[in-house]
């Protein structure tokens, strides 16, 4: 390790009299072997049991030499950057000029030896996007693209803009925030941040769902509250116009059904059932006597019932008729055993 090296550098004679053989045998053997400074900061320095003095002056080498690395660090850096190429697009995303901005709202990112400049507000507003990315109600979080390459950022790059917009007074999103905890990587951040992503695809669904894929959540949320409403329905058959009409009409309730039905957090399902149910009963009482909705007297709901049990008993008749007549697999027969050979006659 390099921060090892620049400490033996460094070291004095005096600082050598406090230094201890076991520590300097337990550190020739452990610190080579790890990969970061914080590493080698906490499992060689932090974990050895020291004395107060020689812990004291064993840190101090730690901090000298930290500083003299990230110098020579930073000048190489510098020296490399000199020599990289700048992008030549010196506007942000709505093509509005970076000197327009204040420095602290700029970042500059290195991609394959090329320099790209930033508002870093766009870049936030990208990842935001790639995160809540869902389809049908299903999430789907993507990586973050450098939107002039289409080339995934690298990680590191990552925590560039993180550690960059920390020095904006803006406030970082909740869901960039999750991303960074699960150390930007997409699988972990999709089990953390599943039930955010979910209610954030319903949303979105409901924004951008097909009107006839949104009429049929419709008429299944009038059947699971049928009894509630004392059977008002809607029609299963109307034009797509009308159907757009209802959407409308019912937009507010659906985005509560569908939360109610597809989010995991017991809580919420129950609060947003109580919620779907208050809604549904003000658009029966507003929008009821409309054409496109359905009031079933004591005889027809009876019937409605009664046909839904018969389809209930019919599935269940077909699946165990299925099960039924689907025969049994015959066991296999035993292979008999080989009979043994005759002796060889003289």
């Amino acid at each position: 390790m390099l921060i090892k090296k620049i400490i033996n550098n460094i070291k004095t004679e005096n600082d050598i009299k406090f230094i201890s053989n076991s520590f300097i045998l337990y550190d020739d053997t452990l610190g080579n072997n790890l990969k970061s400074d914080i590493n080698y900061f906490n499992n060689i320095i932090i974990k050895y049991n020291l004395y107060f003095e020689e812990k004291t002056i064993i840190e101090n080498l730690y901090l000298k030499a930290k500083k003299i690395k990230n110098t020579l660090e930073r000048f190489v850096k510098n020296f490399k950057k000199k020599l990289y190429k700048k992008y030549e697009f010196d506007k942000d995303l709505r093509f509005i000029p970076l000197k327009n901005y204040n420095n602290n709202e700029i970042v500059e990112i290195i991609e394959n030896k090329t320099i790209y400049s930033f508002r870093i507000l766009d870049l936030i507003h990208l990842l935001k996007i790639s995160l809540y990315n869902n389809e049908h109600m299903f999430p789907i979080p993507l990586k973050l693209k450098n939107p002039y390459t289409n080339i995934y950022f690298k990680k590191y790059n990552l925590y560039n803009i993180l550690i960059a917009f920390n020095n904006t007074n803006y406030i970082l999103p909740e869901i960039v925030l999750n991303y960074y905890k699960s150390n930007f990587d997409i699988i972990k951040f999709k089990l953390k941040a599943y039930p955010l992503l979910k209610e954030y695809a319903i949303d979105n669904y409901l924004k951008n769902g097909y009107i006839s894929e949104l009429y049929d959540y419709i008429i299944t949320l009038c059947h699971d509250f049928r009894k509630e409403t004392n059977y008002v329905l809607v029609k299963t058959r109307i034009s797509i116009f009308k159907k757009a009409k209802m959407v409308d009409i019912f937009k507010k309730t659906l985005i509560f059904y569908l939360k109610k039905k597809y989010l995991s957090n017991p809580l919420k399902k129950e609060y947003f059932e109580n919620k779907c149910l208050i809604e549904l009963k003000k658009i029966v009482k507003k929008h009821g006597f409309k054409i496109e909705f359905l009031h079933l007297n004591n005889i027809q709901s009876i019937r409605y019932e009664t046909n839904e049990l018969i389809n209930e008993l019919n599935t269940l008749d077909i699946i165990r008729n299925t099960a039924i007549s689907t025969p049994p697999t015959p066991p296999t027969p035993p292979t008999p055993p080989t009979p043994p050979t005759p002796p060889t006659p003289p």
